[in-house]
Formats: structure tokens, sequence, C-alpha cells
């Protein structure tokens, strides 16, 4: 609630086939992050658009963002960051294991304002 948040999901993105309650869950992490490690009141952008075949999904926040040799590692169970709240560093454990469980992949990247864009990517059925 500290945060706006904008959306913007391309209108060829269609539809593709996922676990509403782990996508659920998925987002909810991502976004909870980006909430728990960006200043109050900066905004947090979630984006989707269809890329090579794949619906390609990013949140991007304005937190310190993530050392370019941690990011791989964050993915990792128990692994935790500056965290002031004290997460127990499961969230994006469980975020890859659900975009793996759906034939997906996730990484993070620079964001151009400073931040974190945590990108995701997952397949989408060829149409019939």
């Amino acid at each position: 609630e500290d945060h706006p948040v904008s959306l913007r999901v391309d209108a060829d993105l269609p539809d593709f086939p996922f676990d509403v309650v782990q996508l659920d869950q998925l987002l909810t992490n991502l976004l909870e992050n980006a909430a728990r490690f960006s200043p109050p009141g900066s905004p947090i952008h979630v984006s989707g658009e269809r890329a090579d075949g794949r619906a390609r999904i990013e949140i991007i926040d304005r937190g310190p963002g993530i050392p370019v040799g941690d990011r791989e590692r964050v993915f990792e169970p128990f692994v935790k960051g500056a965290d002031p709240l004290g997460g127990t560093g499961l969230g994006l454990a469980i975020a890859k294991a659900i975009v793996g469980s759906h034939g997906g992949r996730i990484w993070i990247e620079d964001s151009p304002a400073g931040g974190t864009t945590v990108v995701f990517e997952l397949p989408i059925e060829a149409d019939t």
C-alpha cells in the first residue's frame, strides 16, 4: 500500500497455461520483495509482453539493486540480502521453483532508473 503500482500488458499477449495458485504466489513474492526493498512511496512497475514465443513479465522497483555477483545466488534457499524486516530468504527460491515447474526461467537485470528488475518468462503454447 506504500507503493504506487503501474501495470502494462501488451494487447497481443495471449493466454498461456499456468497454475493460477502458483502464479499468484509467484507474483506475491516478487511484489512483496519489490516493496520491502524500495523506499516508501517509490513506484513499482509490472509489465507483460510476448517475446520469442514466451510470455515475458518484468517487476521493476527503485530499491538499492542487487550486485551482479549476487544475482544468481539470491534464488537459493535462505539467502538474504540486507533485509530490514528479517525475511526468511525463501521468496525468490520459491519464485524460481514455480517458474521452473512451468518450463520457464527467471533472472535479475539492472533497472534503468536504479533498483532491480526481476524478469521471468513462461512458454506460450502454440496456437492451434
